[in-house]
């Protein structure tokens, strides 16, 4: 195995021509966007036409980008405490909420389960399955309404889903005209075309430079950009092209493999108990040793991702490595071999 350009981790490089593993489940009720953003968006306007809405509830540890975007969009917004390690067993309690209260909900890493102490109101409830998509909590859930940003689990440039398992969805016209997004689109998937060039040892290191670059500037466009956009039929069929992609199917399976391989101790307690629906998740209760850490596994070519900086301290950190589908048995093992000379 040539380990000289692999890497672990990051956003998805362009896809190989391959036969993926297929799943057919089919989400009743569903629109596609060009983000989990606009998704949200999406709803809540849907929503805030049919309802006065008093506020929009979020989770107090949640994606900062998200969080940040919502928060540019409405003006109602307020946090509430969450638990993301005992979230199965979990229930949501918001005392202060009113009538027609917007609730989002977060499935934290596929475990959620949407159960909510209404108190007797009648709140809405939104939940994401970003960091879930295709769970059972994803696809069993009991919120009014749900979404996701596609594009962390399917190898597309954008991409984003609404959807309802009760409701039939709002009836919302989007700008045709704009073409913002669809420039972010296409230098996404300049930077994911360069990335798999990078990868197969076309380029040289200082190429990694340009596309990290790229995908910086897409990724600070859509922070910078709030109105929805309409998906052009090009794109709308290369996001419905990837639904059926089984995401789960190699992530259980390097799971399975890394359970295996990498001794007890260096088991992330979390993951091991609820299952892999995301990622390799460890929790960390101070930075300084999830930066510890983080900086070995990034001297040994591993990118993980933080879930998520810029949150309060007292949930500590969550620390994400990738063992999606672009990786095979060898790919694994040789991870197992980094994890395995960790010291936690």
């Amino acid at each position: 195995m040539n380990t000289k350009t692999l890497e672990f981790g990051s956003f998805f490089q362009q896809p190989e021509n391959a036969a993926y593993k297929t799943h057919d489940i089919a989400f009743k009720n569903q629109a596609l966007f060009y983000n989990g953003r606009h998704a949200v968006k999406y709803l809540i306007d849907g929503i805030m036409s049919m309802h006065t809405v008093n506020r929009i509830w979020i989770p107090e540890y949640y994606c900062q980008h998200v969080s940040h975007w919502l928060k540019t969009c409405y003006n109602t917004i307020k946090t509430y405490p969450v638990d993301p390690n005992n979230q199965p067993k979990g229930v949501i309690n918001i005392p202060e909420a009113k009538d027609h209260d917007i609730v989002l909900i977060n499935n934290f890493w596929g475990t959620a389960n949407c159960s909510i102490n209404t108190l007797g109101k009648t709140l809405i409830t939104i939940e994401d399955h970003s960091h879930g998509w295709l769970s059972n909590a994803c696809l069993n859930s009991a919120a009014d309404y749900c979404f996701a940003s596609l594009r962390k689990s399917l190898p597309i440039p954008l991409g984003g889903m609404a959807w309802s398992n009760t409701h039939t969805l709002p009836k919302i016209t989007y700008n045709t005209e704009a073409d913002t997004f669809k420039t972010i689109w296409d230098t996404t998937a300049k930077a994911m075309t360069q990335k798999a060039d990078f990868l197969k040892a076309k380029h040289s290191s200082a190429k990694k430079e340009v596309f990290l670059e790229l995908i910086n500037t897409a990724e600070l466009a859509m922070h910078n950009h709030h109105a929805i956009e309409a998906l052009p039929p090009e794109h709308e069929s290369i996001i419905a092209q990837w639904l059926n992609f089984d995401p789960l199917y190699y992530k259980k399976q390097h799971e399975t493999l890394l359970k295996t391989l990498v001794k007890p101790e260096m088991h992330p307690q979390w993951c091991a108990a609820e299952g892999t629906n995301f990622g390799w998740i460890y929790h960390f209760e101070t930075y300084d040793h999830l930066t510890r850490f983080k900086n070995y596994l990034i001297a040994n070519k591993v990118y993980p991702s933080l879930l998520w900086p810029d949150n309060p301290e007292n949930y500590g950190y969550y620390l994400n490595l990738h063992i999606d589908f672009r990786y095979n048995e060898a790919h694994i093992a040789h991870l197992a071999n980094i994890l395995n000379n960790a010291v936690l």
